[in-house]
């Protein structure tokens, strides 16, 4: 008896982690959230970078660190300071 409950357990547990794995390797458009355009993209170095987003009819230039900060300036979306 031993044996079946074990295994039914064992069952279980390799059934809830292939469920979390599918779950996890869907792509976020698919949950809900909002799907971001990229305009440009350039590393700076091992952990940090500058990525450029669409805002309307200007472009968002973002600073990304290894820390996760951002930090924002707008431009308009001719490379001008705004």
């Amino acid at each position: 008896m031993i044996v079946v409950r074990v295994t039914v357990a064992l069952l279980v547990v390799l059934g809830l982690m292939w469920t979390i794995a599918r779950v996890a390797r869907r792509p976020m458009a698919r949950r809900g959230g909002g799907a971001l355009t990229v305009l440009a993209r350039q590393r700076l170095g091992r952990s940090a970078s500058v990525t450029v987003l669409p805002i309307g009819d200007q472009a968002l230039v973002l600073g990304v660190t290894d820390w996760r900060e951002l930090r924002g300036q707008l431009m308009r979306s001719r490379g001008q300071p705004a």
